[in-house]
Parts: C-alpha cells; structure tokens; sequence
C-alpha cells in the first residue's frame, strides 16, 4: 500500500504549481534547517534512511498542508529526539516559548 509521499500518479491532486526563477529557499528558517539537517547527517547520528522513515510517517494531512522544508524540520525535531539531543518535553516546552 503507497503512503502520501508515493502520490505521484495519483488522480485529483491537479498540476504541480511551478513557481517562476523559484529560489531555492523562500526564507532563512528553510536555510537553517537545511544546514541543521546536514550538520546532524555529517554528526553520524542519522542515515538518510532514518531522515525519510520520519517524513514517511507524517501524518496525510500535515504532509499534504506543509511545505517541503516542513517535512524537514519534522523529521530532524523527530530524529533528534530518538537520538537525544533533547525530549519530546524539551522540544515542545521550547516551541511554547517561541510562540508566546
């Protein structure tokens, strides 16, 4: 059975929207995750299996609402709390703050 990330050929998600002379990243968090994520490969801590697993098991609407660096950072806050740089707590006691 294909996950959301096997949807090429599916039917009813319409064309792919190309965007003209596209950067490669739209904003500075898309460059830092970018870095943090081949920071965390180069550590050895992570395989690029491991970094695909985690965006495989985004949820299917998450997946389909979020934009390609978001199926990044999920999978490196995912990656880095299997690993231990910091806990599930750590992590959501951090975004609590950053959103106040």
């Amino acid at each position: 059975m294909n996950n959301i990330h096997d949807c090429g050929g599916m039917q009813n998600f319409g064309p792919i929207e190309m965007e003209a002379d596209e950067p490669n990243f739209h904003s500075q968090w898309e460059k830092d995750i970018f870095a943090t994520t081949l920071v965390f490969f180069m550590s050895g801590k992570i395989v690029l299996d491991d970094f695909r697993y985690e965006i495989e098991k985004m949820p299917v609407t998450d997946y389909l609402q979020s934009s390609y660096y978001e199926h990044w950072l999920f999978a490196i806050e995912q990656l880095m709390c299997k690993t231990g740089v910091f806990t599930e707590q750590e992590l959501q006691q951090r975004l609590t703050e950053l959103s106040a």
